[in-house]
């Protein structure tokens, strides 16, 4: 390295340049007190005269390892198939050699493109047949804990493949789609509109004009699970304590079902009025201690 160059280079401010370059602003000031890599914060010992003139920005050198811009270009051009890097301050291409080719960069642009594609699409499928076969296997299960093991077979084995499949396919469908339901939700706004009736309105819950915006019904993983999935157990235990005398068995299931559902559903719009009425009522009060 030239030291006298850049000795002259910090006494006066100033290096006769190629006019092209003379007519170009800086894009990057020079700071010639900090001589730490701005990629890696490493100290730059001595400067690389490889750095000089890659792009339109001035004392380059004194702001990049070598090394740790070609990795950062390495990287640019990883996430960015098919675009050249280019410089963040004079926004000046970088001249890279050995080139790509035209072949290289359809295959790097299109071809990382079809490979996510094919990636999502696979995965999509995958996740549609393995849960498909997780829910069939969890209707059948679910037939069997109803019906017990003997008689769930010999009602899947009476029926057409395809329809048997539909039919322990659809028992988790159904029960996520009545446990998520907001049927709570859509009869305590219709009991809050009945308070308004004249005579009849005190024994309603109460409804406030100007009520703040309660927040939506969250739906989680664990409600899909504990809730809808387990809807059919929880059934069958409710129907078999309350109504064990009724017959068939599906009798026996669909109302232990309803007074499971019902249940529940009074004390969710229990908690739901309670909190409505103590948010659109809360009031912060100050007690006045006088000394004695």
């Amino acid at each position: 390295l030239n030291y006298s160059y850049y000795s002259d280079f910090y006494q006066n401010k100033a290096v006769l340049m190629p006019i092209e370059r003379q007519d170009t602003p800086a894009g990057r000031p020079i700071n010639h007190n900090m001589r730490r890599c701005s990629i890696c914060n490493n100290e730059i010992s001595v400067f690389d005269d490889r750095l000089i003139g890659v792009c339109l920005c001035m004392g380059l050198e004194t702001q990049f390892h070598y090394r740790c811009l070609c990795d950062r270009i390495q990287q640019f051009e990883i996430m960015n198939p098919g675009v050249n890097a280019t410089c963040e301050d004079c926004h000046s291409p970088y001249n890279i050699f050995p080139k790509k080719g035209y072949m290289i960069n359809f295959v790097e642009a299109s071809g990382s493109k079809l490979l996510s594609q094919l990636d999502f699409y696979t995965n999509v499928v995958f996740v549609y047949v393995f849960s498909e076969a997780a829910l069939t296997t969890y209707g059948l299960m679910a037939l069997a804990y109803i019906y017990g093991t003997d008689e769930a077979k010999k009602l899947v084995l009476s029926l057409h493949p395809v329809i048997a499949v539909a039919l322990c396919m659809s028992i988790p469908y159904c029960a996520i789609f009545i446990d998520l339901f907001p049927w709570e939700e859509m009869m305590l706004y219709g009991l809050r509109r009945c308070s308004r009736l004249p005579v009849i309105g005190s024994v309603f819950p109460e409804e406030f004009p100007n009520a703040i915006e309660e927040e939506p019904r969250k739906t989680s993983y664990y409600q899909i699970a504990g809730g809808g999935m387990m809807l059919p157990v929880y059934a069958k235990l409710v129907g078999d304590c309350l109504f064990s005398g009724t017959d068939p068995i599906l009798d026996r299931l669909v109302l232990g079902g309803i007074a499971f559902i019902a249940v529940r559903g009074i004390l969710l719009m229990y908690g739901r009025q309670k909190s409505y009425v103590r948010i659109n009522t809360m009031s912060i009060t100050t007690r006045f201690r006088h000394p004695y």
